[in-house]
């Protein structure tokens, strides 16, 4: 027990030095000392009794606080756990403020509104779906199938087509783009004047591409045809084609599509046996309908003429003193154009050297070399000239002629 007293004795003593005015020690005699032990012990009383009182003030007003929020709680109790107020104008319709639960609750009859009016979210995706659905015999899709109001494009290809719907939103724009199709189809039907086959009007223009061996139509500017009309055979309108040696070669040009393609039609007649360079007759037979009307015919203009030449220079050379040689490239090899090769004595051409003709026919090389090594004398000066031969009847072409002087050594 002696231990017990000392350690209560000591924690005392270091308990009351921060009462000894910033002592760091106390004295052994306290006796008439300013920090006597009986002032420091009643210092430290009146410590503790100062922070007694302050904890019961803040005891008290806590339990005034426990108080109030008590009474409030039971004020919200026993209003049916009522909840702050809020305004949603464009749920409630003004701007006045409400309940959360009034407005949670008109918030879903709204939505049971509005899934009676669309269907539920399973029955609007089958609705966006069914767009896709076949809808013709042939195996099609709405997309891929021809527009009403314009025969030339495909549904897929109207302005603002949505290719793949997604949403119920995509399905009506497609809904609208199609309605609009068919209303436009139905006007045109209706319009004030009727359509005829006196509506249609063909014509075109032509132009020849020599070296490449084809013929160009243009039928934009020159044609009318009436919206709606398409050719009523898939490959189109037969067209001869007839030139100046009566060689006939008939291929087939869409009509209704060439009359809107400014780029006009290119038909390639290599191998044909169609001689360019002659005048050339063409016959269109056609037949376009818009699904109720059907109107055939033959559109004929008058043969196109040409000033077209298959003349080609030749490259002429002295081989010697009394010979030459020229070669020159045929325009067209491998066709009904022939050539005859003279050589004259005289700028006029009209003293020939004996034996100096020749003649190519039915030409199937890219180069001929034309060769003169007899009746020539050295020094003098020739002229060749190239005569050309187009089919049957003739086009004969004249050629300008050429000057070659021989070596006189």
């Amino acid at each position: 027990m002696a231990a017990l007293k000392v350690d209560t004795i000591v924690k005392l003593l270091t308990a009351l030095i921060p009462f000894a005015g910033g002592a760091t020690t106390l004295p052994l005699n306290d006796e008439d000392q300013a920090s006597d032990y009986s002032r420091l012990i009643g210092g430290m009383v009146i410590d503790h009794e100062n922070k007694l009182s302050q904890l019961t003030s803040s005891l008290n007003t806590l339990y005034g606080y426990v108080t109030t929020l008590q009474n409030q709680m039971a004020t919200i109790l026993a209003n049916g756990l009522t909840v702050p107020q809020i305004s949603l104008p464009v749920i409630m319709g003004d701007s006045a403020y409400y309940n959360v639960e009034v407005v949670v609750s008109t918030i879903g009859s709204q939505l049971n509104t509005l899934r009676t009016a669309t269907g539920t979210s399973t029955q609007l995706t089958d609705a966006v779906a069914y767009q896709n659905k076949i809808y013709a015999d042939s195996g099609e899709t709405l997309a891929v199938q021809t527009s009403l109001s314009n025969p030339l494009i495909l549904m897929s290809g109207l302005t603002d087509w949505v290719a793949t719907p997604a949403t119920v939103a995509d399905s009506i724009k497609n809904m609208w783009i199609t309605i609009n199709d068919m209303r436009k189809a139905v006007q045109a039907s209706y319009s004030e004047s009727p359509i005829t086959c006196d509506s249609i009007s063909i014509s075109f223009s032509l132009y020849r591409d020599i070296p490449n061996n084809r013929i160009t139509l243009f039928f934009v500017g020159a044609t009318s045809i009436p919206d709606g009309f398409i050719d009523k055979d898939a490959t189109g309108a037969s067209l001869k084609i007839t030139d100046g040696s009566s060689t006939v070669y008939t291929t087939y040009v869409n009509v209704s599509q060439a009359s809107k393609n400014v780029s006009g039609v290119t038909i390639d007649l290599t191998g044909t046996g169609i001689n360019l360079y002659t005048n050339l007759t063409l016959v269109l037979t056609y037949s376009l309908t818009n699904g109720s009307l059907t109107c055939p015919g033959i559109y004929s203009p008058a043969a196109f003429t040409t000033t077209a030449t298959p003349c080609t220079p030749l490259l002429l050379t002295a081989t010697s003193t009394t010979s030459f040689s020229g070669s020159f490239t045929p325009i067209l090899y491998g066709t009904n154009v022939a050539y005859s090769i003279s050589t004259y004595s005289n700028e006029s051409c009209t003293t020939i050297v004996t034996g100096s003709t020749r003649a190519y026919t039915n030409i199937g090389q890219s180069q001929i070399i034309y060769a003169i090594n007899s009746g020539l004398t050295i020094g003098n000066t020739y002229y060749v000239k190239m005569t050309t031969t187009n089919g049957s009847p003739t086009a004969t072409f004249s050629c300008q002629p050429q000057s070659i002087t021989l070596p006189s050594t």
